[in-house]
C-alpha cells in the first residue's frame, strides 16, 4: 500500500512540524482554569494557594518574548534550537504537567500520517480572498468555515 504507515513516522517530520505549528498558532482550547498548587508571585501579583488562574495557550504561543515572529506561520521553527526552547517552556496545545492530554503523543502521531496521506493525494490552496476567523467557544475554530481548493494529484 502506498498508505504512509506508523512505522514511517519518522519520515514525516515536516508534517509533524506543520501540525506542531497549526496547533502553535490555533490550539484546541485558547484558555482553560486551573488552581495554585501553592503560594507563589508573578510579577507584581501575590497568588494565594487554591486561587482561580486562567492560562491561555492563545495567548502564549503570540508572546513576542517568547517565539520569533510569533504571528508568522513557520513548520521550521521547531527544527531551531530557539524553537525548540520556545516549545519547551511556551508550547501548550495540550496542557501541561499533571493535566495534559494523555492523547497528545497519539493526536499528533495520528494527525502527521493523515495529513501526509491528504498532501500525497490532494494539493490544497487557500481560496484568493477568503480570511478565517478564529473564535473561541468550547474549542478554537472558524466562525465563517475553512475554504479550501482541492485539487486530486495524478496518481
Amino acid at each position: 500500500s502506498d498508505m504512509p504507515q506508523a512505522s514511517e513516522l519518522r519520515d514525516f517530520e515536516l508534517m509533524r512540524n506543520v501540525f506542531r505549528e497549526a496547533l502553535r498558532l490555533y490550539p484546541p482550547v485558547g484558555f482553560f482554569a486551573r488552581e495554585a498548587a501553592q503560594a507563589d508571585q508573578m510579577r507584581d501579583k501575590q497568588i494565594a494557594p487554591n486561587a482561580a488562574m486562567v492560562i491561555a495557550p492563545w495567548l502564549i504561543h503570540r508572546h513576542r518574548t517568547l517565539w520569533h515572529q510569533p504571528d508568522v506561520f513557520d513548520p521550521d521553527r521547531h527544527d531551531t534550537a530557539a524553537g525548540k526552547e520556545s516549545a519547551r517552556c511556551a508550547y501548550l496545545p495540550f496542557g501541561m504537567g499533571p493535566r495534559v492530554c494523555i492523547g497528545a503523543a497519539f493526536a499528533q502521531q495520528e494527525a502527521s500520517l493523515i495529513l501526509a496521506a491528504l498532501v500525497q493525494r490532494y494539493r490544497f490552496r487557500a481560496v484568493p480572498g477568503f480570511i478565517p476567523q478564529p473564535v473561541g467557544r468550547l474549542t478554537i475554530r472558524s466562525a465563517n468555515g475553512m475554504l479550501l481548493h482541492i485539487e486530486k494529484r495524478p496518481l
